[in-house]
């Protein structure tokens, strides 16, 4: 290892230390979500690994807010993965407990910490609905203790998230199909305005899907093409198959056998290169 030699004082040379620390630790945290979000697994993987040898280097000086970071890139690689209890018990962890809404935070890196938080419960929230005896009831009520973060957020992405939660999830008593359209169309309004491309892929998928699924005619159709083409443009592998999958069912509904199953081949080959992960 080559030896890095600091001129100055002591304290001085600590303070250049941890620095380096810290740029490497926001470097692996970078590499990471650009990973998981076009669903690269390995890469996702060795730069998690890179990223707790950083932390570790750093010792007692690294930052809460790293550690939680990882923490929850941990959780989203577990989840992109298929390992979804591994995830449900790292966003359910300590370090993602809900403050108290009139808890507001003091600081830029709290409120880092606050979003986070609020994310991994929506995150699951949303792994709980793969459960086929999922809790109706429970969902309201968590999606009750999630609205003082989810509505009227600053962060409007985190805004369009929680509405796309309200729009897809199941709950006792149900949301009306005239409250989840409202839900979507302010989802989309903010992915539009944000030129957030996942988004809006997200936001076409719960369209076509909900709205459209097993039904006849040209409107369907067009809303499972648009859906394809928009996760092609984010480039997620998981999202590109989901997408695929509803594009070859509108063929399949509307007649078009050849075409379904050219979609369906393909959605089936874009997942299995999806869930290709390191051992």
């Amino acid at each position: 290892m080559k030896t890095i030699k600091y001129s100055g004082s002591l304290p001085g040379a600590l303070a250049k230390i941890r620095w380096r620390g810290m740029i490497t630790c926001y470097f692996y945290i970078y590499m990471v979500f650009c990973s998981i979000s076009t669903t690269d697994w390995v890469t996702a993987k060795a730069n998690l690994d890179a990223f707790e040898v950083a932390i570790s280097d750093m010792g007692t000086s690294v930052e809460p807010v790293i550690v939680q970071l990882y923490i929850y890139l941990s959780a989203m690689y577990f989840q992109g993965t298929g390992d979804l209890q591994r995830a449900l018990e790292l966003y359910r962890s300590e370090e993602f407990t809900l403050p108290r809404p009139d808890d507001l935070a003091r600081s830029p890196e709290e409120h880092v910490r606050r979003e986070l938080v609020v994310l991994a419960a929506m995150n699951s929230l949303w792994i709980m609905q793969c459960d086929p005896e999922v809790d109706l009831e429970q969902n309201a009520r968590l999606l009750g203790t999630l609205e003082p973060w989810g509505s009227n957020n600053a962060n409007k992405e985190i805004e369009a998230v929680y509405n796309l939660l309200r729009a897809s999830v199941e709950t006792r008593p149900a949301t009306t199909q005239t409250q989840s359209k409202a839900y979507i169309r302010a989802a989309m309004e903010v992915a539009r305005n944000m030129k957030n491309v996942h988004l809006i892929c997200v936001v076409l998928n719960l369209m076509c899907e909900k709205y459209f699924g097993g039904i006849v005619g040209d409107q369907a159709e067009k809303s499972a093409i648009a859906a394809s083409t928009q996760a092609k443009k984010s480039g997620n592998l998981l999202w590109m198959s989901s997408a695929e999958g509803l594009l070859a069912r509108s063929f399949e509904i509307q007649g078009k056998t050849p075409e379904a199953q050219k979609s369906m081949t393909e959605a089936v080959r874009l997942a299995n290169l999806a869930v290709q992960s390191p051992p």
